[in-house]
């Protein structure tokens, strides 16, 4: 399914699922996004799009932008094989995004079961920012209603503690 940022909004709005909207200039990195001084960048979440070592399995990885992730305790939470970025094709392909467009909203657009959504255990229930599906603003929503969102459309999620 291919949805785009209005389409995401309406899903939202058809679901009850508050949520607001701070459009911004395009950023490409969370670099770029924290020279904005964006009001609430402190629950802004970095997003990662990996593949294990076979392109056999795809996650999105969203987790605490102040955060890094070390992918070797990932693959043993996950029980993966070695994981790595998945190249910028694969993301088009699966997701239709560019490189800095990575959102957890993105797997609404993956072909059913190629997207695993990975999500931080300690930020549940709490208020996120991620892109609509684009880099020129940012979302916040309850993290809790993004998984149900995601788990309702048949993308699986996992809550580890990352």
């Amino acid at each position: 399914m291919r949805i785009d940022r209005q389409d995401l909004y309406a899903l939202l709005r058809a679901r009850n699922i508050p949520y607001e909207e701070t459009a911004h200039p395009a950023v490409w990195s969370m670099e770029e996004l924290h020279a904005l001084c964006l009001p609430g960048e402190e629950r802004i979440l970095k997003n990662l799009f990996l593949q294990d070592d076979k392109k056999r399995r795809y996650y999105l990885v969203a987790i605490d932008g102040g955060r890094t992730a070390d992918l070797k305790a990932l693959r043993r939470t996950l029980d993966s094989r070695p994981l790595r970025f998945a190249d910028a094709a694969d993301l088009e392909r699966l997701l239709g995004l560019l490189p800095g467009q990575v959102t957890p909203l993105g797997a609404l657009r993956a072909p059913a079961g190629t997207v695993t959504v990975v999500l931080d255990a300690s930020l549940r229930g709490r208020t996120v920012g991620v892109h609509p599906l684009e880099n020129t603003a940012t979302t916040f929503l309850n993290l809790d209603d993004l998984a149900a969102l995601l788990e309702d459309h048949g993308v699986p999620v996992i809550w580890c503690p990352l």
